[in-house]
């Protein structure tokens, strides 16, 4: 907001912010944990360049854990196709990898039934934003969140306006093991990008 008054001189007291909001995620009491599955579901310029390559090192690093990544992701959720181009060979190298399912835009009940089993959120974001709905339906699916928090992703402010996120225990060791690698790899990868651990 503060952008839009300073471009625009708008007095403060006619201004407000109306954050998003989100039908909360359905998911079952016990996920299957054969599997760890990481999940990433928005447009790619906010971060899967920084992604893909950490997760492959994860794959490769730990072929026991049995990593798997679940990529929605496309300017065709805004009507924009023609935006996917620059990212073609982002999305090359996901159809290419076998423990990476690239869906590209798909029907929103696909991403909440894929949200409902997964059990991390990988979004090391590198956008300007503050009411991050992705983050919001992670923490509804109680997911492990891992992002960024630095000065242009500013996504405190999404954790701060959500009632839906709540603490609890922590009782997938493995989880959490592949969690804490995931921020080692991507804090070392990505221009010292500062990341938290979100329990929801």
């Amino acid at each position: 907001m503060q952008r839009f008054i300073e471009h625009y001189r708008i007095p403060w007291r006619k201004c407000v912010v109306l954050p998003n909001a989100i039908w909360p995620v359905e998911c079952p009491e016990e996920k299957d944990n054969s599997e760890t599955r990481l999940i990433y579901h928005t447009t790619p310029h906010r971060g899967l360049s920084i992604l893909v390559p950490v997760f492959q090192e994860l794959v490769k690093h730990f072929p026991e854990k049995k990593l798997k990544l679940d990529v929605f992701s496309s300017f065709a959720i805004y009507g924009w196709p023609e935006r996917d181009e620059q990212f073609k060979p982002l999305f090359d190298q996901c159809r290419e990898d076998p423990n990476i399912t690239y869906h590209g835009c798909a029907e929103q009940s696909e991403v909440r039934k894929t949200l409902a089993n997964a059990h991390i959120f990988a979004y090391p974001s590198i956008w300007a934003e503050t009411g991050c709905r992705s983050l919001m339906e992670a923490m509804s699916a109680k997911l492990l969140c891992v992002h960024s928090n630095f000065k242009l992703a500013d996504l405190f402010k999404t954790i701060q306006r959500s009632r839906l996120h709540k603490l609890r225990l922590l009782h997938l060791i493995d989880e959490v093991f592949i969690f804490n690698l995931l921020v080692r790899f991507i804090c070392s990868k990505s221009l010292h990008l500062h990341f938290v651990i979100r329990v929801s």
